[in-house]
């Protein structure tokens, strides 16, 4: 059984900010952005 402290969790952003979404990006872990779906398939990629 794997231990649940071991994995690395999602962070989700309700909204958006680029202060916050830098922040997060800061903090080396996995996030999902929940926005508007008008912001659909935009990404920084």
């Amino acid at each position: 059984m794997e231990d649940s402290t071991n994995k690395r969790q999602l962070i989700a952003i309700l909204g958006w900010s680029l202060p916050a979404i830098e922040a997060v990006d800061k903090l080396d872990r996995p996030y999902v952005v929940v926005g508007p779906p008008d912001f659909q398939g935009l990404d920084a990629g």
